[in-house]
């Protein structure tokens, strides 16, 4: 403690005293050489002799209001914070003055003596106390100190995440797993679209849908791929199918290079008609996941590497170089941990998310709406006049999670309550929270957070970026530069049973699916109506006993595949991407496509004016219901190639 006087335009605040100083004799004292500016009027009645301008009468009130005497007091004033040294050793070794030197009064080591039993036994209660369940839980509450980590670090109280993370399928390869053990192969199926394959025409002319090559319902696109998973996204016109040995096919616009330069000497169009074998992706390798922007492709191999092609101007591309604007070779993505095994992708407009098998989410590419996570944009002014940001080339973890606090469950609205944020964690504190499930919209990211062995912790989902439309989930219409939590799903009663296990985004709209099927929707898909600001049960599947396995969003479309193979979806669809009969355009609530009615869905995607379908392809009741669905025009394609060749 120190103590100080304060001088008020040359006079000094009364100097406490006791009854008995009034009837001693005023004693005046010598002034002691001091630069300071405190009133000599006070050094002449009393010196100065504690830090902090503490006069002996300011010493002798100290000791008598704690009950200790004034070598007691004047002892540990001088010692300045620097406790005991003994033998020299464990303390500042300079001596600033004779007292801080001297040894302590008795009172004083006995004082510090029962402070340091009191502080092992503590510390040998609590770990007596502590789970040997986690390592990890009981190393961070360790470093913590904290009461807050020590009780979420008790037996049956902690958060014991299953890790580590897999990709969604797995081909059969006995190099895949440490232990040589071989999967199963993945199911297969047909691939199916609906909207135009006119990619020139989306998002820049109008026209009336009538050519060949408008599919307005779902349509066969080839029956010669062996389709596993087909990738896009509200941001893309273009799209990209793997097959079960784990080739890549791409198709759409690729005015950007989005598929990068072929190995041939005839290098693919500015628009692909049909899917083609990217045969310039590295030798050698095989794809199990992807994700697309607007003018780049990222490919997740079978050993957790990451490659990315397509435009670089941001930085989207992960690859560490600043002056590289269009990645024309695939060339494996750079993170800043070195080696990192990823187990799944995912694409904004122009900017990446990867999840890596320890559960951690790595960002790079644009900042300017927060979507990489890490608390700023970085703006600065590269002239007066032009704005830049603090953009990333390569992949950076981010660990950092914050919540609102006293929110509650409500899901907020209040802005002034929305400014306010504080830290979450795992476990306590210094335990960052781990992810199953990523998915970018135009500018903003939700993931979902991996499951748990204690079933008393369910999933939390959380969202940072660009907050338009409310697609964050806070209630406000505000971005986010920190991934923050979705307190509206934030609900232990509600998700025990049924927590998220994954999520899925449009350009202003987000989505997660629980465990039982049920869809939760936030945000505006349509150009109409209102939006909606929290997280909101879609009652038209739940109620009528529907299981969603599949979900999907694009950027004014939502499709929804159920496990009783039925498929719904709404929006606005001014290209068929919704698939309706007889051409309908736009529908504000969820209807039946009748075309892929007993239909099963392996997987779907819904990008910028198309939809996306793998139909499972496993029994004789899949394969009637396949022939029901049209195939592509040849004739059609061919009209649509020598079009785009003579333009």
């Amino acid at each position: 403690p120190t103590m100080a006087t304060t001088a008020n335009k040359g006079s000094a605040l009364p100097i406490p005293s006791t009854p008995e100083d009034s009837k001693r004799p005023a004693k005046v004292a010598e002034v002691p050489p001091s630069t300071s500016r405190r009133s000599t009027r006070v050094h002449k009645r009393d010196p100065v002799i504690a830090p902090g301008f503490g006069t002996r009468q300011d010493v002798q009130n100290l000791a008598k209001s704690l009950g200790q005497t004034t070598e007691f007091v004047t002892f540990l004033m001088e010692s300045r914070g620097r406790g005991l040294r003994r033998g020299g050793k464990g303390g500042d070794k300079s001596s600033s003055s004779d007292a801080a030197a001297a040894a302590p009064p008795a009172e004083m080591a006995d004082a510090w003596a029962s402070f340091l039993e009191e502080e092992h036994d503590t510390s040998s209660s609590a770990k007596s106390k502590r789970s040997s369940s986690s390592k990890k839980d009981d190393a961070a509450s360790k470093d913590s100190g904290g009461k807050a980590g020590d009780e979420s670090s008790t037996s049956g109280d902690a958060r014991v995440y299953e890790l580590p993370l897999q990709p969604q399928w797995l081909k059969k390869s006995s190099a895949r797993s440490k232990k040589k053990a071989k999967t199963e192969a993945p199911k297969t199926g047909l691939l199916v679209q609906s909207g135009t394959l006119d990619s020139a025409l989306i998002g820049r002319h109008k026209r009336s849908m009538d050519k060949p090559y408008d599919l307005m319902g779902p349509t066969v696109l080839s029956t010669e791929i062996q389709a596993v998973k087909v990738i896009s996204s509200c941001n893309a016109c273009h799209a990209i199918v793997l097959d079960s040995d784990g080739k890549a096919y791409g198709w759409g616009r690729n005015d950007a290079n989005q598929f990068g330069k072929s190995n041939s000497s005839t290098n693919f169009p500015s628009n692909v008609v049909m899917p083609t074998l990217l045969e310039n992706t590295p030798d050698n390798v095989v794809f199990v996941d992807g994700a697309v922007g607007k003018h780049h492709c990222l490919l997740l191999t079978d050993e957790g590497k990451v490659y990315a092609v397509g435009s670089n101007k941001v930085g989207q591309c992960g690859v560490n170089l600043a002056n590289l604007d269009h990645v024309n070779k695939w060339k494996p993505c750079v993170f800043a941990d070195g080696d990192v095994t990823i187990v799944q992708v995912a694409c904004g407009e122009a900017f990446s998310v990867a999840l890596s098998a320890e559960g951690d989410i790595y960002t790079t590419g644009s900042s300017e709406f927060g979507q990489l996570g890490n608390g700023e944009t970085g703006e600065y002014f590269v002239t007066a006049s032009k704005l830049a940001f603090a953009n990333c080339q390569l992949f950076v973890k981010r660990t950092d999670t914050v919540h609102t606090p006293f929110l509650g469950s409500g899901g907020g609205g209040d802005k002034k309550a929305h400014e306010k944020k504080e830290p979450l964690f795992a476990n306590g504190v210094h335990t960052p929270i781990k992810y199953q499930h990523i998915s970018c919209g135009k500018h903003h990211t939700v993931a979902v957070e991996a499951a748990s062995n204690n079933k008393s912790y369910p999933a939390r989902v959380v969202s940072w970026g660009c907050g338009n439309y409310g697609c964050l989930g806070h209630g406000v219409q505000a971005d986010d530069y920190t991934p923050r939590l979705v307190q509206t799903l934030d609900n232990q009663n509600m998700f025990q049973n049924n927590p998220p296990v994954l999520a899925t985004c449009g350009s202003n709209c987000s989505m997660v699916l629980t465990k039982q099927g049920h869809v939760y929707y936030w945000g505006k898909h349509r150009s109409v109506g209102e939006a909606t600001m929290r997280p909101t049960l879609l009652a038209e599947l739940a109620h009528n006993g529907h299981v969603v396995e599949h979900v999907g969003a694009g950027s004014q479309t939502v499709v929804c595949s159920t496990a009783n193979a039925v498929t719904v979806a709404w929006g606005q669809g001014p290209h068929g991407e919704l698939g309706l009969p007889g051409g309908k355009k736009s529908s504000s609530k969820p209807q039946f496509i009748p075309n892929l009615d007993k239909c099963r869905i392996l997987d779907l995607a819904c990008g910028y004016g198309t939809t996306y379908y793998v139909v499972l392809k496993e029994d004789a009741e899949d394969e009637a219901a396949i022939k029901a669905l049209p195939v592509v025009d040849k004739k059609g394609i061919a009209l649509l190639e020598a079009k785009n060749k003579a333009a």
